[in-house]
């Protein structure tokens, strides 16, 4: 008999199937104490209690301990309750799966099929890849699986182990050892093998072990072999399948189905795997596109991802990347990168049909759709509302939260990239140039075929005449006057010609263009640069840059109003004639025009376009009023990164002026609800410049003579805020190395000791 901390009997039977949790809150913790004072004296932190007690997580040994000293509570009671709450969760979903066994076939793979593709020279090197990808599509708490593949088949021990925390119809519970092939004579090899394990593994060990056969073949005296291998008592169990159990087992994976269809010669047009469409992906240009040049954004976002796979969450994950291709690249080869992502490499699959999506939704077993067309992804909303979906979509689209948004790689994967694809450094300055380190567009560059080198909506002059004044208007509002006049002014014709020109190319396949109610815009304004390049002529760049010009002076009528009336300025119709989505657009353009123009047109045009973007720069900002500065404060990170050499001169000669005309930014701010802090934006502007060791000395001297201004207001972003950022040991928002940043802050502490000082404490 034991005994619960408050003296209470506690037989075998009263240990219920509850989570230790709930037991705890009501019979351990004394009634008065609060989670947060229990988790004090525990000495654990309140959020890892309250989790435990609310059934969120297990109980650790750890925890357990803490329980019997804190409280007085019985370890071994405790630990009991966790144990048999587990057990009661492996029931319920070994009944649970029992049910997946009727699920439908998706692609109707036989054993005639399965039977026919183990005489292929290739099966018995691909046999494990399909056996690893049925064990983490159907499998339950898989906690070790090795299936080596390929050249590694061959290698001495198991040909395949795996080690699960719950049985199921198909994976053992426990170690289970796996021996396979593609013989002719099945039961020949299986005795052999068994024979020669039994051998090599001593008694005690094998008495843990089940044994599992595995042959593509139809095997006639299957049963006769298990029954007398059980017999011998040698293993801690015996099984064996061949090719009518790899079918009923095949019909539980969404995913081995897809992959095993390429295998045998009937893929599905809708469907496809990770490691098809990765190998599909590189091997379309010459030489094939490295995977590292997704290192850099693997790093960034590899932890979003796993949070999100193994949370369970099933809310659609989105990712989003200059183009959907990309998006569904970088998935792919994270999920190859990282180990602990290979489950998930078993378990997704790409979907581009309705109809695809709504078949493996019958499929209960773990299946991840990836979707990467609007059909596909309106069908998850209501065939996987309860379970997990990826969605891929390209970049800008209004209304699209993305959780994942894949940026251009960094220079050293970029580099690493084309190192590995056999270019040297000088081809390597040339392509980064061209394709603007985008992998989308260095792919089309080198794509083998003419078919990849553009969009299909490309192929048309009439398609490519029509988009060109779209491109580079790239975002705006069909109900905005101003808007409106812009675009026909760039396109030359009515703008009731343009809506038509948008509602035809919006319904191409691979579409351009986008349309969310009032707002239309381009999907990948590099890609369509790259698209249309051929056709720009120098009077498309003049128009642009007139209607720049003209959209970015324009005045804020809300800069009239009281500062704490701003914020209502629509409703005094103080707002601009054009909308802030075309002026945030039209920066982007400049942007790309700055970095990519004289590679995309300007050599061909005998014009340097670069240029161009740095002297509407210097017209819209040099020797302006304080006013233009409040106006087109918004815009300023985007000016500087158009013409970062002439913004950093412009804001470095104001400071040399009594009174600079961006002093108006540097007011302390007020403290009303609705105030607006109007520094951010040449904060955010200078921060973006810092990022260049070239440029890190005179931001940051920029910056120490900004801290001069008086802030008194309790915004938190001010220079010396900024410098701080930039200067962070463990994070620098820089990337000049550790000398460059010591040798900057040695010099501010000359410069300016106050802000040099204040900066080092």
């Amino acid at each position: 008999m034991m005994k619960a901390s408050n003296g209470s009997d506690m037989s075998e039977k009263n240990i219920a199937s509850e989570h230790p949790g709930n037991y705890v809150r009501r019979e351990v913790i004394p009634e008065g104490i609060t989670v947060k004072k229990a988790a004090e004296m525990m000495g654990i932190g309140r959020p890892a209690l309250s989790n435990f007690l609310n059934g969120k997580s297990k109980l650790s040994q750890g925890m357990a301990t803490r329980l019997e000293k804190a409280f007085g509570a019985d370890k071994t009671v405790l630990l009991a309750l966790q144990q048999n709450h587990d057990l009661q969760m492996r029931k319920e979903e070994e009944r649970r799966i029992a049910v997946r066994s009727y699920a439908p076939s998706f692609l109707n793979i036989t054993a005639t099929h399965i039977d026919a593709w183990a005489d292929k020279i290739d099966a018995r090197a691909l046999l494990p890849t399909l056996l690893r990808r049925l064990v983490h599509s159907t499998g339950s708490e898989i906690i070790h699986s090795d299936f080596p593949a390929y050249d590694n088949s061959q290698r001495q021990g198991w040909d395949g182990e795996v080690k699960a925390n719950n049985a199921t119809p198909w994976v053992a519970d426990g170690h289970s050892g796996w021996e396979f092939g593609c013989n002719k004579d099945p039961q020949q090899k299986a005795t052999s093998d068994i024979s020669n394990r039994v051998k090599s593994i001593p008694k005690e060990e094998r008495k843990n072990i089940t044994f599992i056969f595995v042959t593509p073949r139809n095997w006639k005296r299957k049963d006769e072999w298990i029954k007398a291998s059980k017999a011998r008592n040698e293993w801690k169990d015996v099984r064996a399948y061949d090719a009518n159990d790899l079918e009923q087992w095949i019909e539980l994976s969404a995913s081995a189905q897809v992959w095993l269809a390429d295998k045998i010669g009937f893929p599905s047009k809708d469907c496809q795997t990770l490691d098809d469409y990765r190998s599909f992906w590189s091997q379309t240009a010459d030489p094939p596109v490295s995977g590292k040049i997704f290192n850099s954004a693997i790093d960034a976002w590899e932890k979003t991802f796993t949070d999100w796979y193994g949370s369970g969450d099933t809310n659609p994950l989105v990712v989003t990347a200059g183009s959907k291709d990309e998006a569904l690249a970088f998935i792919a080869y994270m999920s190859f990168a990282r180990e602990e992502l290979k489950p998930f490499l078993e378990q997704a699959v790409l979907v581009a049909s309705a109809e695809s999506v709504r078949k493996i939704a019958a499929i209960s077993t773990e299946t991840i759709p990836i979707a990467y067309s609007g059909e596909a992804e309106r069908e998850l909303v209501t065939a996987f509302r309860d379970r997990r979906a990826i969605v891929v979509a390209e970049k800008n689209i209004k209304g699209m939260v993305a959780h994942i948004t894949i940026d251009p790689p960094s220079y050293s994967s970029f580099h690493d990239a084309l190192t590995e694809m056999g270019f040297d450094d000088a081809q390597i300055d040339v392509h980064a140039s061209k394709s603007g380190k985008s992998p989308t567009i260095l792919r089309r560059q080198l794509a083998r075929m003419p078919a990849f080198k553009k969009p299909v909506w490309a192929s048309g002059k009439d398609n490519i005449k029509s988009m060109i004044p779209l491109v580079f208007a790239g975002t705006w509002t069909s109900d905005k006057g101003g808007d409106k006049e812009i675009l026909a002014t760039i396109a030359g014709k009515n703008y009731s010609d343009i809506e038509r020109d948008v509602a035809y190319l919006a319904s191409l396949d691979d579409a351009p263009i986008w349309v969310e109610g009032k707002y239309r815009g381009i999907i990948s304004k590099l890609d369509c640069f790259h698209a249309i390049s051929d056709q720009v002529s120098e009077d498309d760049i003049s128009n642009f840059i007139f209607v720049a010009e003209y959209v970015l002076s324009e005045d804020d009528p809300s800069l009239d109003l009281d500062k704490d009336e701003r914020w209502m300025a629509s409703v005094y119709n103080k707002v601009r004639d054009h909308s802030n989505a075309i002026r945030e657009s039209i920066c982007e353009t400049l942007i790309i025009l700055s970095v990519y123009g004289d590679g995309l047109f300007g050599k061909r045009l005998g014009i340097h376009i670069e240029t161009r973007v740095t002297l509407l720069i210097r017209k819209l900002l040099k020797d302006k009023t304080g006013r233009v500065w409040q106006s087109q404060q918004g815009e300023l990170p985007r000016y500087a990164e158009a013409a970062p050499d002439e913004f950093l001169d412009i804001v470095e000669n104001e400071l040399l002026k009594d009174e600079p005309a961006f002093s108006s930014l540097f007011e302390p701010v007020d403290g009303g609800m609705f105030a607006r802090c109007e520094r951010t934006g040449m904060l955010w502007a200078l921060e973006l410049l810092a990022w260049s060791p070239e440029r890190l000395s005179r931001v940051a001297r920029v910056f120490a003579k900004l801290c001069e201004y008086d802030l008194t207001d309790n915004w938190t972003n001010k220079p010396i805020g900024s410098l701080h950022d930039i200067f962070l040991c463990w994070k620098p928002h820089t990337a000049a190395s550790v000398d460059q940043r010591c040798d900057v802050l040695e010099l501010l502490c000359r410069a300016y000791p106050v802000v040099g000082w204040d900066l080092c404490m």
